[in-house]
Protein backbone atom coordinates (compact mmCIF):
# COMPACT_ATOMS: atom_id res chain seq x y z
CA UNK A 1 0.00 0.00 0.00
CA UNK A 2 2.51 2.35 0.67
CA UNK A 3 4.54 2.03 -2.43
CA UNK A 4 1.96 2.88 -4.52
CA UNK A 5 0.81 5.44 -2.58
CA UNK A 6 4.61 6.75 -3.78
CA UNK A 7 3.50 5.49 -7.09
CA UNK A 8 0.42 7.67 -7.07
CA UNK A 9 2.16 10.67 -6.05
CA UNK A 10 4.93 10.46 -8.48
CA UNK A 11 2.49 10.22 -11.25
CA UNK A 12 0.81 13.12 -10.13
CA UNK A 13 4.07 15.06 -9.80
CA UNK A 14 5.16 14.19 -13.50
CA UNK A 15 1.54 14.85 -15.17
CA UNK A 16 1.54 18.85 -13.30
CA UNK A 17 5.34 19.16 -14.44
CA UNK A 18 4.07 18.31 -18.14
CA UNK A 19 1.25 20.74 -17.93
CA UNK A 20 3.55 23.29 -16.90
CA UNK A 21 5.89 22.40 -20.15
CA UNK A 22 2.33 22.58 -22.43
CA UNK A 23 1.34 25.77 -20.96
CA UNK A 24 5.11 26.92 -21.69
CA UNK A 25 5.24 25.74 -25.55
CA UNK A 26 1.60 27.55 -26.02
CA UNK A 27 2.46 30.91 -24.20
CA UNK A 28 5.51 30.64 -26.68
CA UNK A 29 3.82 29.56 -30.01
CA UNK A 30 0.91 32.22 -29.01
CA UNK A 31 3.87 35.10 -28.76
CA UNK A 32 5.31 34.28 -32.28
CA UNK A 33 1.18 33.50 -33.73
CA UNK A 34 -0.62 37.10 -32.56
CA UNK A 35 1.91 39.24 -33.77
CA UNK A 36 1.56 38.14 -37.18
CA UNK A 37 -1.78 37.76 -36.89
CA UNK A 38 -2.28 41.33 -35.84
CA UNK A 39 -0.20 42.05 -38.81
CA UNK A 40 -2.09 40.53 -41.44
CA UNK A 41 -5.22 42.19 -39.72
CA UNK A 42 -3.59 45.37 -40.56
CA UNK A 43 -2.84 44.68 -44.01
CA UNK A 44 -6.34 43.43 -44.86
CA UNK A 45 -7.60 46.71 -43.60
CA UNK A 46 -5.36 48.79 -45.44
CA UNK A 47 -6.45 46.55 -48.45
CA UNK A 48 -10.19 47.51 -47.78
CA UNK A 49 -9.12 51.02 -47.56
CA UNK A 50 -7.43 51.11 -50.68
CA UNK A 51 -10.48 49.44 -52.44
CA UNK A 52 -12.79 51.98 -50.51
CA UNK A 53 -11.02 54.70 -51.29
CA UNK A 54 -11.34 53.52 -55.11
CA UNK A 55 -15.01 53.05 -55.28
CA UNK A 56 -15.21 56.24 -53.87
CA UNK A 57 -13.34 57.50 -56.28
CA UNK A 58 -15.23 56.02 -59.03
CA UNK A 59 -18.02 56.79 -58.06
CA UNK A 60 -17.46 60.94 -57.99
CA UNK A 61 -15.87 60.84 -61.18
CA UNK A 62 -19.07 59.00 -62.69
CA UNK A 63 -21.19 61.89 -60.97
CA UNK A 64 -19.03 64.36 -62.34
CA UNK A 65 -19.69 62.62 -66.18
CA UNK A 66 -22.97 62.57 -65.45
CA UNK A 67 -23.47 66.32 -64.11
CA UNK A 68 -20.10 67.94 -65.58
CA UNK A 69 -19.77 69.28 -61.67
CA UNK A 70 -18.12 67.63 -58.72
CA UNK A 71 -20.49 66.65 -55.77
CA UNK A 72 -20.47 69.70 -53.59
CA UNK A 73 -23.23 72.45 -52.06
CA UNK A 74 -22.90 75.93 -53.23
CA UNK A 75 -22.38 76.77 -49.24
CA UNK A 76 -18.79 74.35 -50.08
CA UNK A 77 -18.11 76.29 -53.20
CA UNK A 78 -18.45 80.13 -51.63
CA UNK A 79 -15.76 78.63 -48.73
CA UNK A 80 -13.00 78.16 -51.18
CA UNK A 81 -10.34 80.76 -51.20
CA UNK A 82 -6.90 81.44 -52.40
CA UNK A 83 -5.37 79.40 -49.47
CA UNK A 84 -7.39 76.51 -50.51
CA UNK A 85 -9.42 76.71 -53.65
CA UNK A 86 -9.86 72.78 -53.71
CA UNK A 87 -12.05 72.38 -50.70
CA UNK A 88 -11.29 69.47 -48.41
CA UNK A 89 -14.16 67.88 -46.47
CA UNK A 90 -13.18 66.78 -42.93
CA UNK A 91 -13.87 66.38 -39.60
CA UNK A 92 -13.44 67.80 -36.41
CA UNK A 93 -11.60 65.54 -33.91
CA UNK A 94 -14.60 64.82 -30.84
CA UNK A 95 -13.19 67.03 -28.21
CA UNK A 96 -14.01 69.79 -30.97
CA UNK A 97 -10.41 70.56 -31.98
CA UNK A 98 -9.41 71.40 -35.54
CA UNK A 99 -7.39 69.69 -37.10
CA UNK A 100 -4.21 71.42 -38.69
CA UNK A 101 -2.24 71.76 -41.45
CA UNK A 102 1.70 71.65 -41.15
CA UNK A 103 1.90 75.50 -41.16
CA UNK A 104 -0.61 75.72 -37.95
CA UNK A 105 -3.78 76.77 -40.07
CA UNK A 106 -6.72 75.06 -39.70
CA UNK A 107 -7.66 72.51 -42.14
CA UNK A 108 -11.54 72.01 -41.33
CA UNK A 109 -14.17 74.52 -40.22
CA UNK A 110 -17.70 74.98 -39.30
CA UNK A 111 -20.26 76.56 -41.27
CA UNK A 112 -24.06 77.17 -40.10
CA UNK A 113 -26.94 76.01 -41.74
CA UNK A 114 -27.13 72.48 -44.08
CA UNK A 115 -23.89 72.56 -44.84
CA UNK A 116 -21.30 70.10 -43.07
CA UNK A 117 -17.72 70.70 -43.25
CA UNK A 118 -16.91 66.36 -43.78
CA UNK A 119 -17.25 63.99 -46.33
CA UNK A 120 -21.43 63.64 -45.61
CA UNK A 121 -22.47 66.20 -47.75
CA UNK A 122 -20.09 63.95 -50.54
CA UNK A 123 -22.13 60.89 -50.02
CA UNK A 124 -25.47 62.19 -48.82
CA UNK A 125 -24.79 63.67 -52.90
CA UNK A 126 -23.50 60.44 -53.86
CA UNK A 127 -26.32 57.87 -52.84
CA UNK A 128 -28.87 59.59 -54.20
CA UNK A 129 -32.07 58.47 -52.32
CA UNK A 130 -34.75 60.97 -50.40
CA UNK A 131 -33.94 59.57 -47.04
CA UNK A 132 -31.55 57.13 -45.50
CA UNK A 133 -32.33 53.98 -43.82
CA UNK A 134 -33.17 55.59 -40.61
CA UNK A 135 -36.03 57.66 -42.34
CA UNK A 136 -34.04 61.00 -41.64
CA UNK A 137 -34.20 63.25 -45.20
CA UNK A 138 -31.59 63.91 -47.32
CA UNK A 139 -30.65 67.17 -47.87
CA UNK A 140 -28.70 67.11 -50.98
CA UNK A 141 -31.39 65.23 -53.53
CA UNK A 142 -31.38 68.59 -55.32
CA UNK A 143 -27.73 67.91 -56.01
CA UNK A 144 -28.63 64.43 -57.94
CA UNK A 145 -31.93 64.86 -59.28
CA UNK A 146 -31.69 62.05 -61.55
CA UNK A 147 -31.23 59.76 -57.95
CA UNK A 148 -29.07 57.62 -59.36
CA UNK A 149 -26.81 55.75 -56.27
CA UNK A 150 -23.41 55.98 -57.28
CA UNK A 151 -22.05 54.90 -54.64
CA UNK A 152 -23.04 51.76 -51.78
CA UNK A 153 -21.73 51.24 -48.69
CA UNK A 154 -22.64 49.52 -45.53
CA UNK A 155 -24.86 51.41 -42.97
CA UNK A 156 -23.64 51.40 -39.72
CA UNK A 157 -25.56 52.94 -36.45
CA UNK A 158 -22.76 54.46 -34.78
CA UNK A 159 -19.92 56.87 -35.06
CA UNK A 160 -16.96 55.05 -34.92
CA UNK A 161 -17.29 52.17 -36.77
CA UNK A 162 -16.40 51.33 -40.13
CA UNK A 163 -19.20 52.08 -42.93
CA UNK A 164 -21.87 54.93 -43.41
CA UNK A 165 -23.35 56.01 -40.07
CA UNK A 166 -27.13 56.50 -39.89
CA UNK A 167 -26.37 58.91 -37.06
CA UNK A 168 -24.03 61.76 -39.15
CA UNK A 169 -23.81 60.07 -42.79
CA UNK A 170 -20.17 60.41 -42.51
CA UNK A 171 -18.12 57.69 -44.18
CA UNK A 172 -15.68 56.11 -41.92
CA UNK A 173 -12.35 53.60 -42.81
CA UNK A 174 -11.75 50.31 -41.66
CA UNK A 175 -10.68 51.54 -38.16
CA UNK A 176 -13.76 53.79 -37.45
CA UNK A 177 -12.28 57.05 -39.00
CA UNK A 178 -13.76 59.54 -41.63
CA UNK A 179 -12.25 59.43 -44.65
CA UNK A 180 -10.99 63.14 -45.76
CA UNK A 181 -11.74 63.95 -49.06
CA UNK A 182 -10.58 66.92 -51.35
CA UNK A 183 -12.16 68.35 -54.83
CA UNK A 184 -11.22 70.26 -57.15
CA UNK A 185 -13.91 72.98 -56.70
CA UNK A 186 -11.84 75.64 -59.06
CA UNK A 187 -11.77 73.07 -61.85
CA UNK A 188 -8.29 73.51 -62.84
CA UNK A 189 -7.57 69.92 -63.33
CA UNK A 190 -4.82 70.24 -60.47
CA UNK A 191 -5.73 68.84 -56.83
CA UNK A 192 -4.68 70.27 -53.75
CA UNK A 193 -5.26 68.91 -50.29
CA UNK A 194 -5.48 71.17 -47.62
CA UNK A 195 -3.98 68.98 -44.71
CA UNK A 196 -1.20 67.62 -47.14
CA UNK A 197 -0.64 70.94 -49.66
CA UNK A 198 0.19 68.03 -52.21
CA UNK A 199 -0.84 69.08 -55.78
CA UNK A 200 -2.33 65.81 -57.84
CA UNK A 201 -2.64 66.00 -60.97
CA UNK A 202 -5.01 64.03 -63.84
CA UNK A 203 -1.28 62.80 -64.91
CA UNK A 204 -1.68 60.35 -62.02
CA UNK A 205 -4.57 58.23 -62.96
CA UNK A 206 -7.33 60.70 -63.60
CA UNK A 207 -7.38 61.40 -60.35
CA UNK A 208 -6.86 64.80 -60.26
CA UNK A 209 -10.19 66.49 -59.24
CA UNK A 210 -9.85 64.18 -56.14
CA UNK A 211 -7.65 63.51 -53.18
CA UNK A 212 -9.10 60.70 -51.04
CA UNK A 213 -7.34 59.60 -47.58
CA UNK A 214 -7.37 57.73 -44.18
CA UNK A 215 -5.82 58.14 -40.60
CA UNK A 216 -4.57 54.54 -41.08
CA UNK A 217 -3.99 52.13 -38.38
CA UNK A 218 -3.37 54.34 -35.55
CA UNK A 219 -6.08 56.73 -36.39
CA UNK A 220 -3.89 59.52 -35.54
CA UNK A 221 -1.87 62.48 -37.62
CA UNK A 222 0.83 64.75 -36.34
CA UNK A 223 0.19 68.34 -37.85
CA UNK A 224 3.56 69.49 -36.41
CA UNK A 225 6.08 66.84 -38.01
CA UNK A 226 7.01 68.69 -41.62
CA UNK A 227 7.62 65.34 -43.38
CA UNK A 228 4.33 63.46 -43.42
CA UNK A 229 5.85 59.81 -44.35
CA UNK A 230 7.18 59.90 -40.38
CA UNK A 231 5.32 59.93 -37.13
CA UNK A 232 2.01 59.49 -36.76
CA UNK A 233 1.42 60.35 -40.56
CA UNK A 234 3.34 57.25 -42.25
CA UNK A 235 0.54 55.08 -42.03
CA UNK A 236 -1.57 57.09 -43.28
CA UNK A 237 -3.26 55.55 -46.54
CA UNK A 238 -3.40 57.75 -49.77
CA UNK A 239 -5.34 57.47 -52.79
CA UNK A 240 -2.75 58.71 -55.03
CA UNK A 241 0.38 56.49 -53.54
Amino acid sequence: MKQTSVNQRASQAFTLIELLVVIAIISILAAMILPALAGAKRSAQVKMAKAEMANLMTAIHQYQNDYSRLPASQDAMNAINAANPDYTFGVYRNDGSSVLTPNGTSVFTKLAGNWKNCNAEIMEILLGADTFPDGTTNQFTSLNPRKTPYFNAKFVNSTNLAGISLIDHVYRDPWGNPYIITLDLNYDDRCVDAFYSQPVTNSITNSGSVMIWSFGPDGQIDSTVKDLKKGANKDNVLSWQ
